[in-house]
């Protein structure tokens, strides 16, 4: 069945129980903590939002042997309102500590689609009384030629958007952006960052 499919191929717990006993473990054995921890990168590529609140909620039982514990997420891809919406219906931003998002936009100017999204994500957190938690912006940026599912633009232009970006999400409050610019060229025909 396509449930099992995507669990082998995504490594997801097979036992949230399961998972709860390893994060408890960990947590309590953990000499020093990150300021925030995450547990899947980019959930919607893949996981419900019913299935990523549970995956969260399992991960905040670390907290039971560790109250400094703060977890950031739901990590998605990029910003969806529909899909944040159903993770809160599902319980998943009650355990958070910070919102953790990426905020990739096409090869437009980041005052449109970046601009417009950041705005439509503070709105849903105010609307939702979830404006308290911090928001990171774990991703965001341009590529670079050849290209991916992102248009690509050149150099001068992707640094010119990221820093624009940058100023763009720290004047609404943003306090955490790390920019994708790693290097990355996979193959001659696809993918550069």
């Amino acid at each position: 069945d396509q449930t099992g499919r995507r669990r082998r191929f995504q490594n997801l717990p097979r036992s949230f129980d399961t998972l709860k006993e390893a994060v408890r473990l960990w947590a309590k054995n953990v000499p020093t903590l990150p300021a925030y921890i995450d547990i899947y990168n980019e959930s919607n590529g893949i996981l419900t939002p019913e299935e990523a609140a549970d995956m969260y909620k399992a991960l905040a039982s670390g907290k039971e042997e560790n109250p400094d514990l703060k977890i950031c997420g739901p990590c998605t891809s990029e910003i969806s309102i529909p899909y944040l919406k159903a993770f809160a219906a599902a319980g998943g931003f009650s355990v958070l500590d910070a919102v953790n998002i990426h905020n990739y936009s096409q090869a437009e100017l980041p005052e449109a689609q970046f601009l417009y999204k950041t705005k439509e994500l503070l709105a849903f957190l105010r609307e939702h009384r979830l404006d308290h938690l911090p928001v990171i912006f774990s991703e965001y940026g341009w590529t670079t030629p050849p290209g991916d599912w992102q248009r690509p633009v050149d150099e001068l232009t992707r640094s010119r958007y990221t820093a624009r970006a940058s100023i763009i999400a720290a004047a609404l409050g943003i306090k955490r952006l790390l920019p994708f610019a790693a290097r990355f060229n996979i193959s001659e025909e696809g993918l550069s960052y």
